[in-house]
């Protein structure tokens, strides 16, 4: 029987129906892509995640955490655990099968976020910071920690990139 874990692996390879068929997903009589000796855990993430596997390179998808009231952070400002360990590890898959997480320079300067995956299996996406005035301090952990590339893209005139615009890239391979 395959379990979660195995399945997450190679759910994580799959970018196409022949990639998907390589990692043992045959399709049922539906259409449906499914495993055929799957235990439960391993079923709910084909159902879950195998069609962002599938969806190809220009797809663009958003995820944000909400409070109870209807907001994206606490009554103090604090967005680290807004939602559950179900939502986070939700997010961590989707970062882990994304080519790129982007965040705006508010969210970085005011969360210091680390934008990896941690949570499952898989490789860390390309750290993209909107920053269009050069406000986010470079000593934050995208800038410093080297677990991914990050873009940082700074609005034309601004800071070191000057007349031209532009970006940079820091930390990672």
């Amino acid at each position: 029987m395959l379990g979660a874990s195995e399945a997450w692996e190679r759910l994580c390879g799959v970018r196409s129906e022949a990639d998907a068929e390589a990692a043992g997903l045959v399709a049922d009589a539906d259409g449906r892509r499914r495993w055929p000796h799957a235990s439960p855990g391993a079923a709910l993430l084909a159902e879950r995640y195998l069609s962002l596997c599938l969806a190809g390179p220009r797809f663009t998808f958003a995820q944000l955490g909400q409070s109870l009231d209807g907001f994206i952070a606490s009554r103090t400002g604090d967005a680290d655990y807004v939602t559950g360990e179900e939502d986070r590890e939700h997010l961590h898959r989707l970062r882990a099968l994304a080519d790129a997480v982007v965040v705006g320079s508010g969210t970085a300067a005011a969360d210091d976020p680390r934008l990896t995956v941690r949570a499952c299996a898989g490789t860390n996406p390309v750290r993209v910071v909107l920053d269009p005035h050069r406000r986010v301090p470079p000593g934050l952990r995208v800038f410093q920690d080297g677990e991914a590339p990050t873009l940082w893209v700074v609005g034309a005139g601004d800071g070191e990139h000057g007349r031209h615009g532009g970006h940079g890239r820091h930390g990672g391979p």
